[in-house]
Formats: C-alpha cells, structure tokens, sequence
C-alpha cells in the first residue's frame, strides 16, 4: 500500500476535449504517512482496449506540478493544465478502442509510488496542424502520394498480409497445389494401367471413384491460389484513378475505373465501395490471428455489358464519406482502414478485385505526418 492515494478531478464533467483545447484540472493527494516526493507528474497518454493485443502510445506533455515532503494525515490540492492532442482521436469500437488518460505518479523515495488516471476523450475540431494517426510508420506516405500509388489488395497490412500470408502462400499454398496436381496426375495413370492389365480390384475401384473429387479439389484451389493472375489475363490491366488519398468526414470521394482487355470480356457488374474495417492481432507467434470488422460500407454498382478485345472501358462516380466518418488509425497491432474497394464481376470466370486505401481525418493546416 502506498503512503499517500492520488485523484484527478477535471474542469469539466463530461471530460471531452477537442484539439488544442486546455485540459484543466487539479491532482488531490491525501497522505496516510509522512513521505518525501520526489516529483509529482501529470502527462497524457493513450492505449488500445479490447480483446487485441494492446498498442501503448508515449507518454506526451509531461509536467512536473510538485516535489517536497508530506505529512501524514494531511490534503493537499496542486493545479495543471495539459493540451489535447491532435490524435490518435478517441475511438470506440467492436474490436478495439483508442483511450486518452490523464495520469499522476507520485515518486516517492525508499516507497511505493502512487498512481491514478482519469479517462479523457480527445476529439477533432476544424483545421489542426498535424494529425496524428498513431504509431505505424512510413507506407502512409505512399498512401496519400498521388494518383501513382499503387496499393490493392496486398493493402496496408503489409506485416500480416505480405508477410504471414505471403509466406503461406509461398511455402505452403503452391508446394500444397502442386502435391494434388501429382496425386490426381499420378493417381489417372496408375487408374489407366490397372485398367489396361485388367486389375481391377476393390482398390482401384476406390481409386477411380476419387479422381473426380481430388480433380475438383486441385482445380478449385488452384483457382482459388493463382486467382489474381487468372483476373488478369481476362480483365486485363485495370487503372483506378481516385480525386484524392486524404478524405474529410463529410466530404466526397471521386473514382474513375477503366480497362481494357485483350480478349472479348463479358462484364456483369462494377461495384466500388468505401469501406472502414477494424482489424486486429490476436496473440502472437505461430499462435497469433487477425481478426476484423466492416465499420462502413457505401456501394455504387453499374451494370455491366460485353467489351470488344482492344475497347477502352471506363466507370466513373463519387463516394460520400459519413459525417461522422472515424478517422484512420494505424498501430502495430490495431488498425482502422478505409479503402476504394473495386470489384469487376466477369461472366464465367474469376473475378477482379482491388482494394485502394485512403486516409479518412480532420482537415490539416500543415502536411500530414506520422508519428515517429
């Protein structure tokens, strides 16, 4: 037990705050024994909550409010003011959370310190000077580097995506397609001889029985391993042009889609949409899952029509951003993605997909950044 507890108490109950406004408050400290303070700190800081593994951001405007020595038995009551920050904003949601704190720590010598916290919740309000969109480093540059950022559905996620299934695709998902491409080539040959020699026994029967279902096995995971590439080759090259990569909740988002293929393409449908999804790590090592959630969802679909080989197709519209569309948020653990997710449902075969990402947020007096 600590020899003296901490309270925070604020100038205001409902304890928001919008970016820049001051923080306003009072640390009361109420001593059960005589303890010498070396420092009394307020800062502000901010976590992920939930059932994800837990992002913590560093701890910002640190302040010293008071050192010296306590009585026991004794209040006292030492002032302070902090400024909100411009992001990461407070964010409630499904899978995750993003909370701001006030903390005091009292460092007491040769005792335990004392501690306490009190929730605050930081808010955007008109044009601030730089956001902060948390701590996930320099691919967002690439987010909002023009019309020449080419980012689909590898997406941002670059960590998990890339790189765990990548890896799965590399090591396991073509060594695995190609062992039941040999089992179903092996197993038609060994069918064909046994035939052709007239052994037909109860083995070989079960054996040919099988070869549909391991065919339609291999054929359906093949297409399912190599279905970009098989998008391609129907569909084409594919440009997505977007009005911009750095979206205002409220604002509008204009697409322009186009393609032109090298064989006769029967389209039947274009659906772009702008869609926020939380998506979190769960664990970690060969244990750990990424789970996620669709926050929003706004869809335009057109009607599609047959494309002669060498024609120029072209699809173009706008998107609204909600009003109070939640701004992005990158963390190591904890995301908040939206994206122009992009879909060109061809007749008979695989369709294409492509996942473009934006940065939805408070407009900005100054180039956007990301925290170091």
């Amino acid at each position: 037990m600590s020899a003296c507890d901490l309270e925070i108490t604020l100038d205001r109950a409902e304890a928001v705050y919008a970016t820049d406004d001051s923080i306003v408050g009072r640390i009361c400290v109420r001593t059960s024994e005589a303890a010498e303070c070396q420092k009394l700190t307020v800062k502000l800081i901010w976590r992920t909550e939930g059932e994800s593994n837990q992002d913590l951001g560093e701890p910002v405007q640190e302040q010293t409010v008071f050192s010296g020595r306590w009585e026991a038995g004794k209040r006292a009551s030492f002032p302070f003011e902090v400024t909100a920050p411009a992001g990461p904003f407070s964010y409630q949601g499904r899978l995750f959370q993003v909370a701001w704190y006030v903390k005091a720590s009292a460092d007491l010598a040769g005792m335990r310190d004392a501690h306490a916290e009190r929730r605050v919740q930081v808010v955007p309000s008109g044009s601030v000077g730089r956001v902060d969109f948390g701590p996930k480093p320099a691919f967002l540059d690439d987010v909002i580097g023009g019309a020449d950022a080419r980012l689909t559905s590898l997406g941002l996620r670059s960590r998990f995506q890339r790189g765990r299934w990548g890896a799965v695709n590399g090591c396991i998902g073509v060594p695995l397609f190609a062992f039941l491409l040999l089992a179903l080539v092996g197993s038609t040959v060994a069918s064909y001889e046994n035939i052709r020699q007239g052994n037909l026994t109860s083995d070989t029967v079960w054996g040919m029985l099988m070869l549909p279902m391991l065919g339609l096995l291999t054929l359906s995971y093949g297409r399912y391993l190599f279905r970009p590439v098989l998008a391609r080759t129907k569909v084409g090259r594919v440009n997505v042009q977007l009005s911009s990569r750095r979206l205002l909740p409220g604002g509008e988002v204009a697409y322009t889609v186009s393609c032109r293929p090298g064989a006769r393409l029967e389209l039947e449908r274009i659906s772009v949409k702008l869609a926020a999804r939380e998506e979190v790590t769960i664990g970690s090592g060969r244990s750990s899952r990424v789970r996620s959630h669709q926050v929003f969802e706004a869809e335009r679909t057109a009607y599609g029509r047959a494309i002669e080989p060498g024609e120029a197709a072209t699809w173009s519209g706008t998107l609204r951003v909600p009003d109070d569309a939640p701004t992005s948020f990158f963390a190591e653990y904890n995301e908040l993605l939206w994206a122009l997710e992009v879909t060109l449902a061809v007749r008979g075969w695989t369709d294409w997909y492509g996942r473009h990402f934006v940065v939805v947020g408070p407009s900005e007096a100054q180039p956007l950044t990301v925290a170091a």
